[in-house]
């Protein structure tokens, strides 16, 4: 008898249509929390990781902000790409490209601020390193030559040769410092200098000389490059124009005619054509670009 109560009671229950919207909202609620709470774990988990690698990627730079600043910024730029392109087509993977696209922006122009930041390095280095062998051969320490090469140069050499210069008033060998300067730049001349300079600082050798003769290696090996990029210039253009010719032409295609090229996108046969054309065009961008790259 108790059982039928039981029975009874429960059947009422859930024949109640208030009970089962409240079970539901329950739930969902529930979920929802449980997601939330899992998604802030791993987005404060990411965001540790992104800001300390970006937060290295901005001290090389000298830019001292905070890498917080750069996620976020990224997080709106992705958001922002996925909702213009959402407006424009509402194709999935259109719009996961442009999210991924929008969020990489920062980092892609940091990636190209510090590669012109290390090309203009190595354009100033040579004139320092005459302006350090000048200094020596007038009877200064190298210390002071080092001081001088901070006064004279714009960044990002002064700011190098200048961390380097407090790094010695803060008790580190000059040479050392150098050194250390050599880790932040990959740069082959400056880690020939700094292994030249600690085998004159540790067997004896004449510093000028030194400098001058690397000087003349570097400007002469400067001009052989210059011959090299003129001779090789046609097939790079060629790879490029391999890698970016089709691209280009789909998305003209897709402008003109947004229902034809759907097929691309919106078809297992389209998807699998799109993929292979995209891997096609890398190995045979890569492939010019690695038979033209002389390495000297």
């Amino acid at each position: 008898m108790f059982f039928i109560t039981c029975d009874s009671m429960f059947t009422e229950i859930f024949n109640n249509s208030y009970v089962i919207l409240g079970l539901i909202f329950l739930s969902v609620t529930l979920t929802t929390a449980l997601l939330v709470i899992i998604g802030q774990g791993l987005l404060a988990s990411y965001e540790t990781r992104y800001t300390g690698r970006m937060g290295g990627m901005m001290e090389e730079l000298f830019i001292f902000q905070n890498a917080k600043i750069i996620f976020w910024i990224n997080m709106i730029g992705a958001l922002l790409a996925v909702l213009f392109c959402m407006l424009l087509s509402r194709n999935v993977l259109l719009t996961i490209i442009a999210g991924v696209i929008g969020f990489n922006i920062p980092r892609i122009f940091l990636f190209f601020a510090r590669k012109r930041r290390y090309e203009k390095f190595d354009r100033q280095f040579v004139d320092a390193l005459n302006v350090l062998a000048n200094g020596l051969r007038s009877g200064m320490t190298l210390v002071q030559s080092v001081e001088i090469v901070e006064k004279e140069f714009s960044p990002p050499l002064s700011q190098e040769f200048g961390l380097a210069l407090r790094e010695n008033r803060l008790g580190v060998p000059i040479e050392d410092a150098l050194v250390n300067m050599s880790k932040r730049i990959p740069n082959d001349d400056l880690r020939l200098v700094t292994i030249s300079i600690n085998t004159v600082f540790t067997l004896g050798g004449n510093l000028v000389e030194l400098f001058t003769n690397i000087a003349v290696l570097i400007r002469e090996r400067a001009k052989f490059e210059k011959k090299t990029k003129a001779l090789t210039a046609q097939g790079k253009m060629q790879g490029i124009v391999v890698g970016f010719l089709p691209t280009g032409l789909g998305i003209l295609l897709f402008f003109a005619d947004p229902s034809l090229m759907n097929y691309m996108f919106g078809t297992a046969v389209g998807i699998i054509a799109l993929v292979a054309m995209i891997l096609l065009q890398l190995i045979g961008f890569f492939l010019i670009q690695k038979i033209t790259a002389i390495e000297i």
